[in-house]
């Protein structure tokens, strides 16, 4: 059986963005990925939690991925971080792939553990629940893009490529 990767990005939230570099991203890697036919893109998410996490659940239900991996603007950050856990209120749940395993000897990529309190933790935190509550066989993780811009791109786009091909044997 292949696997089955959907891919979520969100739209801009502020005047000055001209895109959102985890769209931008999910653009070159579907043009670049060498099996695109696996990847399931569900880009420009709204920056509003409750209809991103409907339209995510909702290609979940769709599309039986194996993977589902939300994509997000870090504007500060420097490379690729996948986030640990996300949480909403007093409820933390976390990632339950071996992170420091999965990103052993990858560079341009790091484990953060803040989710940024916003739409991105929120999603993070919805398919988490939803896999948990309805014990699917689905998988996620949250990952926090930097800005692209000409002297990363290729660096990125190559981090996330060789992060994909990791996940492909999990």
């Amino acid at each position: 059986m292949t696997l089955r990767f959907l891919l979520t990005s969100f739209t801009t939230w502020e005047c000055h963005q001209k895109t959102n570099s985890s769209d931008d991203l999910l653009h070159r890697v579907s043009q670049c990925h060498p099996s695109p036919e696996t990847l399931i893109l569900l880009r420009k998410l709204p920056v509003e939690s409750e209809t991103a996490i409907a339209q995510t659940q909702d290609y979940m239900n769709r599309y039986h991925p194996s993977w589902v991996l939300c994509c997000g603007m870090a504007e500060p950050r420097d490379r690729l971080s996948i986030e640990s856990n996300a949480r909403k209120g007093k409820n933390t749940l976390r990632s339950q792939i071996d992170l420091e395993q999965l990103i052993d000897g990858l560079d341009n990529i790091y484990i953060s553990h803040d989710a940024g309190k916003f739409v991105c933790e929120d999603l993070y935190y919805g398919i988490l629940e939803t896999i948990q509550i309805q014990k699917l066989n689905t998988r996620t993780l949250f990952i926090h893009v930097p800005i692209l811009h000409p002297q990363n791109e290729t660096t990125i786009c190559n981090a996330f490529l060789q992060l994909l091909h990791r996940l492909e044997t999990l």
